[in-house]
């Protein structure tokens, strides 16, 4: 027996047939959704000079930590420093500023939490 060819071209399998799609996973929501810690840590820099500024060289840097209410949007509603003793420094005002000026990513919902900031003294080399 002899075999046809075939009449018209194999049609591609359904797979071959589907654009690919980008896959984005899902965002979570809630505080999961992305570290607020993180956010406030991108201004470490700043964060840096503000002890560089207000600190003396040899004299320990006072232990502090910005509580702060976010938005759902992630805007800042409230950034406290604390102890009241720090915040009412110069560098308890540095901190404030850039705790105040701190862009964090929607939350879905208002959360308040708490940050300590601390600092160490590195050799400079």
């Amino acid at each position: 027996p002899t075999r046809r060819p075939p009449s018209r071209p194999p049609t591609p399998c359904r797979r071959e047939l589907r654009p690919k799609r980008k896959r984005t996973p899902a965002k979570p929501k809630g505080p999961e959704a992305a570290s607020p810690t993180r956010a406030f840590h991108e201004h470490q820099a700043r964060i840096q000079g503000c002890f560089a500024t207000h600190v003396a060289e040899g004299e320990p840097a006072p232990r502090m930590q910005v509580d702060f209410a976010i938005g759902p949007s992630g805007q800042v509603k409230r950034a406290a420093v604390t102890p009241a003793g720090v915040a009412g420094t110069p560098l308890g005002g540095c901190i404030a500023k850039i705790a105040r000026g701190t862009r964090f990513p929607g939350q879905g919902e208002q959360l308040s939490f708490t940050i300590q900031v601390t600092t160490r003294r590195v050799a400079a080399p």
